[in-house]
């Protein structure tokens, strides 16, 4: 193969997990990403919720070399 561009051709599939938190524990209740405040005028609403603090991704990229 005499194409720089089709020898130096690859597709390369990759992934990653991570995970986030303030605090000691990521579950804790206390973690800032847990709480949303909303501020309208004099209403003050607070709104907590479980979200989970590990999360992941993948995917597949392609790459050669042009020049």
């Amino acid at each position: 193969m005499k194409s720089d561009f089709a020898e130096n051709f690859m597709i390369v599939g990759f992934a990653d997990a991570g995970a986030a938190w303030t605090g000691v524990d990521p579950y804790s209740a206390e973690n800032s990403f847990n709480t949303t405040v909303v501020r309208d005028g004099n209403l003050l609403i607070t709104i907590e919720n479980q979200k989970e603090p590990i999360i992941y991704g993948y995917g597949f990229g392609l790459r050669s070399r042009l020049f």
